[in-house]
């Protein structure tokens, strides 16, 4: 490591340093968030500086390593998701079905816990896709919390290897893979929160490499596979599947509907109820909602807002496969499109995007990067005030979120 890198690595080192000592010694962020949003902000500025610094690909995967190392033992603070995943896993391995059997059902009592209590939504089954479920049960059967946030840390860290390597491949700069790899919203949310998003952002990014590499049988076969890995983590990469479209062929297409079938055979008792918390999802939930927001406000009734929201994001990915750019900025768009209207829109689901910018540098997914860490407001104090749940306070929190990203995209249009 030469002296640039170990400057950029020790620059980037010092605010999750800083975390990692705050959450021990005050036991958790979420007692006031002031500090924490101050340091999120420091390690976001490190990361960009970092990736302006000769880095190779061993220096990159060093300092992912090492600030994720930091959080990994200590129990999640800004989400409670990872109990949830912990639950279903061992709700299957105890020969349950969590598609049919919410964790609040009697049949299950014999397996609570102490952590039972800090599984969200008790009432509601099972809402992960089957390959999801499989790695719960996989893993469940290993271990516990820190088990699980280490194998996601671990998936994330090949995330990262992917992303470093074909830049190298490129011939382009290897130290923009930083811009997820040290990026804080990537760090926290798995290391800390321990969220399985690179579970299926990897076999995503997967699909985007196999599209440029290999032969033609090959890379369909391959493509339609990581495709259907991707959805069967996360029901929301469908939404970029169409994006493909022949370029999969006939064979492509195929394999995504087999590996599809075969992950889902071994829940196929569940039947229709495999979509019921899926279905709740879509048709109830919201949060931190920002285009979703302004679209209620002219049409009022929400479930018909919700139809508006699917034909908005319709015509994103119609513009978006028409668009004449390499395939990894189509769907950073796509992605970026439906999570502005999504209802529910949780920091971590802004990864999806991220991981994709050292692809497709994208300066608008950088400061949202940034400024998504307010969302975190919504449900914690900071700066001596309480969680922001009035209307009027969502409505200024929501602005300050979005207005920054507006500003920096209007300068970048500017200097396209």
């Amino acid at each position: 490591m030469n002296r640039a890198a170990a400057r950029a690595f020790a620059i980037a080192l010092v605010p999750f340093a800083a975390m990692f000592a705050l959450a021990v010694g005050r036991g958790s962020w979420t007692q006031d968030l002031g500090p924490f949003l101050l340091l999120y902000a420091l390690a976001l500025w490190g990361c960009i500086r970092a990736a302006r610094v000769p880095l190779d690909r061993r220096t990159i995967l060093l300092g992912a390593l090492v600030f994720r190392a930091l959080f990994v033992p200590l129990p999640p603070m800004l989400s409670d998701d990872i109990y949830r995943y912990v639950w279903e896993g061992r709700v299957q391995l105890a020969g349950f079905d969590p598609y049919l059997l919410a964790p609040n059902a009697p049949e299950l009592a014999v397996l609570r816990d102490a952590d039972w209590a800090r599984i969200n939504h008790p009432e509601y089954t099972a809402i992960y896709p089957p390959l999801a479920q499989l790695g719960f049960r996989s893993l469940a059967a290993c271990g516990g919390v820190t088990w699980f946030k280490a194998a996601f840390c671990l998936v994330d860290l090949g995330l990262v290897a992917v992303l470093a390597l074909v830049l190298e491949r490129r011939g382009e700069s290897a130290s923009r893979a930083v811009l997820y790899a040290w990026n804080p919203l990537a760090v926290i949310e798995v290391a800390s929160s321990g969220h399985l998003e690179p579970l299926g952002i990897l076999p995503l990014v997967g699909a985007i490499v196999w599209a440029s590499w290999g032969g033609a049988t090959r890379s369909a076969l391959g493509q339609g596979a990581a495709l259907a890995a991707s959805v069967a983590v996360k029901y929301g990469a469908v939404l970029v599947t169409p994006l493909w479209g022949r370029r999969l062929g006939v064979r492509g297409w195929i394999a995504f509907t087999v590996v599809l079938a075969a992950l889902a055979a071994g829940f196929l008792p569940a039947g229709s109820h495999l979509f019921d918390s899926l279905r709740a999802y879509a048709e109830h939930w919201r949060y931190n909602d920002l285009g979703f927001a302004l679209l209620t406000t002219v049409v009022h009734d929400p479930q018909r807002a919700r139809v508006v929201v699917f034909g908005i994001a319709v015509v994103g990915l119609v513009l978006a496969a028409r668009w004449r750019v390499p395939l990894e900025r189509r769907v950073l768009a796509a992605l970026a499109i439906a999570l502005v209207f999504s209802p529910t829109l949780h920091a971590w689901y802004l990864l999806w995007p991220l991981a994709l910018v050292p692809l497709a540098p994208s300066s608008v997914m950088l400061a949202w990067s940034g400024t998504i860490a307010l969302a975190y407001l919504n449900a914690h104090p900071a700066f001596g005030s309480g969680p922001i749940t009035s209307a009027a306070g969502s409505w200024w929190l929501r602005l300050a979120e979005m207005l920054p990203v507006a500003v920096v995209a209007w300068f970048a249009r500017r200097r396209a």
